[in-house]
C-alpha cells in the first residue's frame, strides 16, 4: 500500500535515540526547529494519556495517510507529563540521504527513566509555540516476566517502512517513481509518523493495558535479543506487523516450540523480510515466499487479500467452529458473523487457503473477499499447535477496530478468551497411574479428539499415597498427605519432560480437616471443611515453604453436602450435588472477603454418575465415566451462571482405563 503523508521537516521535529529503553536507563531526544526562536518544551506522556482521532476503516486506505498525523493527536484534558524539560531551540542540519543514513542530530534532552517505571508505550512531545511533534518509544520492564507473562510487540518496523520523512521509505515518495520491487534502506534515526501506530496498534495497546497485565517491546528488541521472550508465556504481535527479520522469526518459533503461545493480532503479517545493521533496516528480498520460507510456516497463514485504493466496506468473520474456546461466551453459532459492526476485516488479510501452510492449521472463522480488486482472496482466523506452543492469528489489520471506544461485545469477549487462555499453558491434565505422576495434553480443546499418550514426570513413585492431589495453572502441584500436611511440588517444564520431585511443605496439619481442597488461580486455594464452610487461603509461594496465609470463611454451611466441588478459574467454583445437578458459583472478590452466596444450576441431574469430575481455568469440565472408563470433556461456554451444560453432550477424548487412575486433575 502506498502512502503520501507529510515528508517533513515541520516547524519542530523530534525523535528518540533508541526505539526502547529498559526502565532505570536513560533515553535521549533529538530536537530540531526550522526557525530558531522560543525554547522548546519536551514532555513525555504514556500513550494512554493522549487522545487519538477515532479512525474508522470506512475511507480509502491510501487517503488516510495524506493528512498530518499531528492534527489527529492531543493530550487528554487534565493529564500531566511524566517528564518535562525546556531545551534551547536549535536548527539541526538534515544530511543528504537522510532516509537511509539518519539525521545524526545532537541529543537535546535526556530522561533518566525511573527503575520502577511501568512497561508501556510512551510518547515524547516537542513543542515550540503552537507547533508540536511526537516521537514514540517503548519502556521495557526492568524485571521481565515478573509482573506479567504477556509481552506485546509494536510493529515498529512497519512504521519505519512506511515513513517517508526526509524523502525516502520502502514505498517512495515520490509515489509515481516508487518501486517496491527495488527495496531501499531506511534509518530509524529520524522523525517518524505515528499514522501506523494510531491506525493499527493503539486500540490493541489500549485494550490490553485496560484488561490485562502486559509488558511491551518493539520489533527491534526481538531482533537484537534472542532471549527476550524467554520469561514470558504469551507473545502478542500488533496491527500491521509486515516486516520481520530472520532473527525475529527464529526467536518466536523457538519460543513456541518450547511452550510459549503466540497471538498475531495483525494482518499482512511477516510478509516481507528485513535485516538490520544497528538502527538501519534493509528489505533483503521482495517477500519471505521468495526466500522459500513463507510466513505461514510461522504464523499459520499467508498474505491473501488487500483493498486500499477504494473505500473499505465493513466486513466480519463468518464463524466456522463455534465450539472452539475462542468463541466461549459470545453465543455465536456456526455461520454467525464476528466483527461486522465495527469492520474488523482490514485493508490487508491473511489466510491458510494460500499455500503452503502447516498441516495441522485450523480455520476457525473466514471471510470471502473475492470481490476485492487490489488483491482478491480470503481472511482466515487460524490456529495451530507448534510443538508445545499454540499459535493463533486473527489475520487482519483491522482487528483493533473491534476494540475501539469500548469495543464490539463479541470481539471483546474473543479478546478476553484469547489473552486469558494463552497467557498460561493450557490443556494440561495430570493423573496418577499406579504410583507414578503422568502428564497429558488436551490439544484440541473443542469437539472430539484424543488426549494422547501419557508421559511420566514423577518417577520417584508414592504419588498414590496422597489423600488428595490438585494443581494450579502455573505448574504448582499440591499433595495432601494423610497426616494433614500440604506439600507443594513444581512442574517447571509443563511439557511432559523433566521429573517432579523434592516438595516443600506449604501448609501443616490442618488440611486433613477438609473434605475438598482445590486451587483457584493466582495463588488462591479453596477448602471445604467437614462442617460445610468454604474457606479461602493464599499461597504466597515462598520457596522455603510454610507460605499459606488467610483462612477466611467465604461460604457458610452446606458445601460439604456436595459430591464434588472444583475449580473453574477466575473465581468460578463448580459443585455437583448428590442428586446429580451441576451448580455454578463465583467468588467475586478473590481476596478472602465477601460471601460466595447462592449458586446457579447449570446442569440437570446425571452428573453424580461420574467417578471423578474436575475443571480447568477456561471453562472445560472433565469427567471420568466409571462404567466405560472414558474421559469426557464438557464446555461451560457462558461461564457466568446463565448457560446450560448437558450431561449427555460430552465429547470423548480419552478411551478406557481412566477409571483405574488414582487421581486425575487439570494443570491449566
Amino acid at each position: 500500500m502506498k502512502n503520501v503523508f507529510q515528508t517533513g521537516p515541520m516547524p519542530v521535529e523530534v525523535y528518540s535515540t533508541t526505539p526502547s529503553v529498559v526502565a532505570g536507563n536513560p533515553i535521549g531526544f533529538c530536537v530540531s526547529v526550522t526557525q530558531p526562536g522560543p525554547d522548546v518544551l519536551v514532555e513525555v506522556y504514556r500513550s494512554s494519556q493522549l487522545a487519538y482521532w477515532d479512525i474508522q476503516f470506512g475511507t480509502q486506505a491510501d487517503l488516510l495517510y495524506q493528512g498530518d498525523y499531528r492534527t489527529r493527536i492531543s493530550v487528554r484534558e487534565g493529564q500531566e507529563p511524566i517528564f518535562q524539560v525546556i531545551v534551547e531551540s536549535l536548527s539541526q542540519r538534515i544530511p543528504p540521504q537522510v532516509g537511509s543514513n539518519g539525521c545524526g542530530w545532537t541529543v537535546s534532552a535526556t530522561w533518566q527513566t525511573p527503575k520502577n517505571l511501568v512497561s508501556s508505550v510512551y510518547i515524547a512531545k516537542a513543542t515550540q509555540g503552537s507547533e508540536s511533534s511526537y516521537s514514540l518509544f517503548v519502556v521495557r520492564s526492568e524485571a521481565p516476566g515478573i509482573n506479567s507473562k504477556v509481552l506485546c510487540q509494536l510493529s515498529l518496523n512497519t512504521y519505519q517502512a512506511y515513513n517517508p520523512w526526509g524523502g525516502q521509505c520502502f514505498y517512495g515518495p515520490p509515489i509515481a517513481e516508487s518501486d517496491p520491487e527495488n527495496p531501499p534502506v531506511v534509518s530509524f534515526e529520524r522523525p517518524c509518523s505515528l499514522w501506523d501506530y494510531m491506525l493499527y496498534d493503539e486500540p490493541i495497546v489500549t485494550w490490553l493495558e485496560a484488561n490485562s497485565s502486559v509488558e511491551f517491546c518493539t520489533n527491534w528488541d526481538v531482533h537484537t535479543d534472542p532471549l527476550l521472550l524467554t520469561p514470558y508465556q504469551l507473545f502478542v504481535s500488533c496491527g500491521h506487523d509486515e516486516y520481520w527479520s530472520g532473527a525475529m522469526r527464529n526467536s518466536v518459533e523457538a519460543f513456541a516450540n518450547a511452550g510459549g503461545n503466540v497471538l498475531f493480532l495483525s494482518g499482512n503479517t511477516m510478509y516481507r523480510p528485513v535485516d538490520f545493521v544497528g538502527l538501519t533496516m534493509t528489505r533483503n528480498a521482495i517477500t519471505w515466499q521468495a526466500l522459500n520460507r513463507p510466513e505461514a510456516l510461522t504464523t499459520g497463514a499467508n498474505w491473501s487479500a488487500g483493498r486500499w485504493s477504494s473505500p473499505l466496506p465493513r466486513r466480519g468473520y463468518v464463524v466456522s467452529i463455534p465450539d472452539h474456546w475462542i468463541f466461549d461466551g459470545t453465543k455465536l453459532p456456526k455461520g454467525a458473523v464476528l466483527g461486522e459492526q465495527t469492520g474488523i476485516i482490514g485493508y490487508e488479510t491473511d489466510a491458510a487457503t494460500v499455500p503452503p501452510s502447516p498441516a495441522n492449521v485450523v480455520t476457525l472463522a473466514e471471510a470471502d473477499l473475492s470481490e476485492w480488486f487490489d488483491q482478491r482472496g480470503k481472511a482466515g482466523l487460524t490456529a495451530y499447535w507448534r510443538e508445545q506452543g499454540y499459535i493463533l492469528s486473527t489475520s487482519t489489520t483491522g482487528w483493533g477496530q473491534g476494540l475501539r471506544s469500548g469495543g464490539e461485545p463479541a470481539v471483546v469477549q474473543v479478546m478476553r478468551n484469547l489473552v486469558g487462555r494463552m497467557k498460561v499453558r493450557f490443556g494440561i491434565v495430570y493423573a496418577v497411574q499406579g504410583d507414578k505422576l503422568v502428564w497429558y495434553r488436551d490439544r484440541d480443546q473443542y469437539g472430539d479428539g484424543d488426549i494422547g499418550v501419557s508421559k511420566s514426570i514423577g518417577s520417584d513413585g508414592g504419588w498414590d499415597k496422597f489423600k488428595n492431589i490438585f494443581s494450579d495453572e502455573t505448574g504448582n502441584i499440591y499433595g495432601l498427605t494423610t497426616g494433614g500436611d500440604l506439600l507443594r511440588y513444581r512442574d517447571s517444564h509443563r511439557d511432559g519432560s523433566g521429573d517432579v520431585r523434592d516438595p516443600v511443605i506449604a501448609g501443616h496439619a490442618i488440611w486433613s480437616a477438609f473434605k475438598f481442597v482445590f486451587a483457584g488461580g493466582d495463588g488462591v486455594l479453596y477448602a471445604v471443611s467437614t462442617t460445610g464452610d468454604l474457606h479461602w487461603y493464599k499461597d504466597e509461594l515462598q520457596p522455603n515453604g510454610g507460605s499459606i496465609s488467610g483462612g477466611a470463611t467465604i461460604g457458610h454451611g452446606g458445601w460439604a453436602d456436595y459430591k464434588f466441588v472444583f475449580n473453574g478459574g477466575g473465581g468460578i467454583i463448580y459443585a455437583i450435588s448428590n442428586g446429580g445437578e451441576l451448580y455454578w458459583y463465583r467468588d467475586s472478590h478473590r481476596d478472602g472477603t465477601g460471601d460466595v452466596g447462592t449458586g446457579r444450576q447449570i446442569g440437570a441431574s446425571g452428573w453424580n454418575k461420574f467417578k471423578n469430575v474436575f475443571g480447568d481455568s477456561t471453562g472445560n469440565l472433565y469427567a471420568i465415566d466409571g462404567d466405560s472408563g472414558n474421559l469426557l470433556r464438557y464446555k461451560d461456554t457462558a461461564r457466568d451462571g446463565t448457560g446450560s451444560v448437558d450431561v449427555n453432550a460430552g465429547h470423548t477424548i480419552g478411551k478406557r482405563g481412566w477409571q483405574d487412575l488414582t487421581f486425575a486433575f487439570s494443570g491449566s
